[in-house]
């Protein structure tokens, strides 16, 4: 029986509901990795595909983009209580690791959001990359041209299905030495006022697992994306920018 302070809350769930959305996107990112194609002139109407031809394709679409911003309300929820009981004090490498996750997750995000090749994400892309030409050099590794194209999709892609490995492994090693070193920024740990982790705590998590199932679930059955833009549905062109993107 592990034994943590009395005086844990539900600051404390944030990292299993990071660690469970992190390890869902993985899963429904596999299955819907196996119907799309990475190429600018099929990557719109291989998601297209997914909707309507793949058995359960839509749920793992609308699941894979509904959990993708709760990932970074609840890490950055779970940053914020470190930093507000000095986790960092205690190990030093767990904060760095759970920080370098934090940055990995938001580069998979970006990249994410520009494998649909909807409007939004061919000049999301090209924002970005604009942004690296200031860097000499950089814009024809990351865009394999000088332009976003159809190599800046096959890119985006492979390193968009191997950073999630590297994050899985990161997550693992970063609750081992959470746990092996003992590292809690709680105020009750230095007291006696404990209780078994089986079954009070293990009960907490549960339950906010539970909830945040219930409302990504009420998303999903009504197919609404909230943070999602509209625009992001129509098929790219070149030629026409979208309405709210206006010249500085």
């Amino acid at each position: 029986m592990y034994p943590c302070p009395k005086s844990t809350s539900n600051h404390w769930n944030m990292g299993i509901l990071s660690g469970s959305m992190v390890y869902t996107q993985v899963l429904t990112g596999t299955l819907l990795g196996l119907h799309y194609t990475p190429d600018i002139y099929s990557a719109y109407y291989s998601v297209i595909h997914i909707y309507r031809e793949v058995y359960y394709g839509s749920l793992y679409r609308y699941v894979h983009s509904s959990v993708a911003s709760p990932v970074f309300t609840t890490v950055c929820t779970h940053l914020s209580r470190g930093i507000f009981h000095g986790s960092y004090a205690y190990v030093y490498s767990v904060m760095w690791m759970g920080i370098a996750v934090f940055l990995v997750l938001m580069a998979i995000a970006y990249m994410g959001y520009v494998l649909p090749w909807g409007s939004m994400s061919y000049w999301g892309a090209t924002v970005i990359t604009n942004l690296l030409s200031s860097i000499p050099g950089v814009v024809p590794w990351v865009c394999g041209g000088f332009h976003v194209s159809s190599p800046t999709v096959s890119r985006y892609y492979i390193i968009h299905s191997t950073l999630p490995v590297l994050t899985t492994g990161s997550l693992v090693f970063h609750v081992l030495y959470l746990h092996r070193l003992s590292s809690s920024s709680n105020p009750g740990y230095g007291t006696n006022n404990r209780i078994h982790f089986y079954t009070w705590l293990v009960h907490k998590d549960t339950l906010a697992l539970v909830s945040g199932l219930v409302v990504t679930i009420t998303q999903v059955s009504y197919g609404v994306i909230m943070l999602a833009h509209p625009d992001n549905t129509l098929e790219v062109s070149v030629l026409y920018t979208p309405l709210h993107i206006v010249p500085e």
